[in-house]
């Protein structure tokens, strides 16, 4: 069999510049580069020659390529809708919906959910719902030792006092649950503000684990129980590598705490401030997204339906924010290969960029 490689001599960066240069007709190659904030500085391309070692994939103990898929569901004064809009979203297949919980009444809601074929969460004032829902396992007799899900419970909301109490209190009856998630949706402000943005997150994960390990908790045994939450835009290899040098800095800082195992469940949710007016434009946009959230390595995404902006989606614009994950599930199968990433030299120029800019402000706390 005939090997094309052979057919053709392979161009050197030095080559490309020339005929870029040419092609460019008294621009400059540098006034294509991408200008991040920070000091990072993108070039347009990047050959094998300057990547050095490559890295190796990210491809931690406890990844698995295939997402979960989530919705949010609104829990308000009106529960027989709620319960309603959760089975409409089960029935299309979202296994990992998120119930946004503002009435005291309920449990209701989960009335026919098989709750072990699920990942459930839930997002409120967290001490309530965890007492509400542990009575509602008592009543139905369900075990919590088949259950997975999370409460999203921010732990700057508490002074460390409280989040202590709260992980003494709750850390033995629902052994796969994650109680507090590094909620970093508000830091996030385009691609310019990046390395800010993972800084903060981590910053953020950081003192809690000091608060606990403090407390007296093991890192061993806070780190699995800590879920993060971030948002993402519409730049789409900027907020992948984002992504990807997250995963590296985390485990760079459980390292450090000496905390053997990798755990970080990531949550990936779509910044409102990336869609516009527009639903047909919000569909690719959120199709894009979608797609790169899943490629860097997301554990659970939430498509922003397409017309979110104007109010309340209906059943339409739910409908293809969960077949957009879908088709990339079952019929891109995106979810078949580790780090789909790895090896792109821009994607690993960028993610290394982002690790050592954080790196560095990590280690002046």
């Amino acid at each position: 069999m005939q090997n094309l490689f052979e057919d053709f001599a392979p161009a050197t960066k030095a080559q490309w510049l020339a005929q870029i240069e040419k092609e460019l007709k008294g621009k400059s190659y540098e006034s294509l580069f991408w200008q991040l904030g920070d000091g990072i500085s993108v070039e347009p391309f990047y050959t094998r020659e300057e990547m050095g070692e490559m890295p190796q994939p990210i491809d931690f103990p406890t990844y698995s390529p295939v997402w979960k898929i989530g919705e949010d569901v609104a829990v308000n004064a009106n529960p027989d809708a709620a319960r309603k809009a959760l089975l409409e979203a089960l029935e299309g297949g979202v296994n990992a919906p998120r119930l946004i919980v503002q009435n005291e009444n309920w449990t209701g809601v989960l009335e026919g959910v098989h709750l072990d074929m699920i990942e459930l969460h839930f997002a409120g004032e967290s001490e309530n719902l965890i007492a509400d829902f542990k009575n509602h396992l008592d009543q139905q007799s369900v075990k919590t030792e088949a259950l997975k899900g999370a409460f999203h419970f921010d732990p700057d909301a508490a002074s460390p006092e409280k989040a202590v109490a709260f992980f003494e209190k709750w850390k033995d009856e629902l052994p796969h649950f994650q109680f507090f998630t590094i909620d970093g949706t508000a830091f996030w402000k385009g691609n310019e503000h990046i390395t800010e943005e993972l800084f903060q997150v981590l910053e953020k994960a950081i003192r809690l684990l000091d608060v606990l390990t403090d407390a007296g908790f093991p890192a061993e045994t806070v780190a699995p129980r800590l879920r993060f939450s971030i948002a993402i835009g519409a730049g789409y290899f900027a907020e992948m590598a984002k992504i990807r040098a997250l995963k590296i800095l985390w485990a760079n800082i459980l390292e450090a705490y000496r905390v053997h195992e990798f755990s970080m469940p990531l949550d990936v949710h779509f910044a409102p401030e990336a869609y516009d007016e527009n639903t047909n434009t919000n569909m690719i946009r959120g199709t894009a997204m979608a797609l790169c959230a899943a490629v860097a390595g997301a554990d659970r995404i939430t498509v922003l339906p397409s017309n979110a902006l104007a109010g309340a989606p209906d059943n339409f614009s739910r409908r293809i924010a969960r077949t957009v994950q879908h088709i990339l599930q079952l019929e891109s199968h995106i979810g078949k290969v580790t780090d789909p990433a790895a090896g792109s030299y821009f994607i690993e120029k960028l993610t290394a960029a982002f690790v050592e800019k954080v790196w560095e402000k990590i280690q002046k706390m």
